[in-house]
């Protein structure tokens, strides 16, 4: 709970008693207030009892007193008879006989209104002044609540609207940052081409320029001499047989 909602609840138990005092006296200096308060107490004093009376009288308990009288008025109605043959028109009286009993017995058990007695003058100005106090304080209260409940929604609401405008904003700089750097690629890929292209040419031609100035100290008939690795192994006697020669 908030401290905003603490202190409208404090404020509103502080001021209970006096609203509730001041409905009260203007409840009874005021003929027009007083006429709506007793009205008001007497009509909600009758439902109050016809709603407590309907609550003890349970619908299950009733059927079953209804169908308990109904045989034991079929027993004592088959014991009085005498045991002979009846025509149509007897076990018709008869049937229409037990059905308007049975309707009597249903008629006897049904649920009435009751009467309620009415409260007296006081009684009702009293019960009538306290009860629209404590709905306005309820009224109140719910008010509070209410708007406590829609400020922090409103607050969580512009929250989520402040994280979304501001994931909007960097998913667009992120789609701007990510065009830049594809022309950037496009722009620095031919260059870079074109860098690498003219070193290896420059380092080609160095290497051109260096055999070119070592070529004329050197005779054109020269036989290369392969490395030791790459030299045919001659065997001792071909050497013997060459310097004999």
């Amino acid at each position: 709970m908030s401290l905003t909602l603490k202190i409208g609840s404090l404020f509103i138990r502080t001021l209970a008693k006096p609203i509730a005092n001041g409905i009260k006296r203007s409840a009874r200096n005021h003929e027009s207030f007083r006429r709506t308060c007793v009205a008001f107490a007497q009509s909600l004093h009758r439902l109050d009892v016809r709603w407590r009376v309907g609550l003890l009288q349970d619908p299950a308990v009733i059927e079953r007193q209804i169908q308990r009288e109904l045989k034991e008025a079929e027993a004592k109605r088959r014991a009085a008879q005498i045991p002979t043959v009846k025509t149509e028109a007897q076990t018709k009286a008869d049937e229409e006989a037990l059905e308007k009993q049975k309707e009597e017995i249903t008629e006897k058990h049904k649920p009435k209104t009751p009467r309620v007695r009415p409260l007296a003058e006081n009684k009702a100005i009293d019960m009538g002044a306290n009860f629209i106090s404590e709905a306005f304080m309820f009224l109140v209260a719910g008010s509070v609540i209410i708007w406590e409940q829609w400020r922090s929604r409103k607050k969580a609401s512009d929250r989520r609207d402040v994280v979304d405008d501001r994931l909007d904003e960097l998913s667009e700089k992120n789609s701007q940052l990510m065009e830049e750097i594809k022309l950037l690629k496009a722009r620095v890929a031919p260059e870079e081409v074109a860098r690498e292209k003219a070193q290896k040419d420059a380092e080609h031609r160095a290497l051109n320029a260096s055999a070119a100035r070592a070529a004329p100290s050197e005779p054109l008939t020269k036989e290369v001499t392969p490395p030791d690795e790459e030299r045919p192994k001659v065997s001792e006697a071909a050497i013997s047989q060459v310097r004999k020669a």
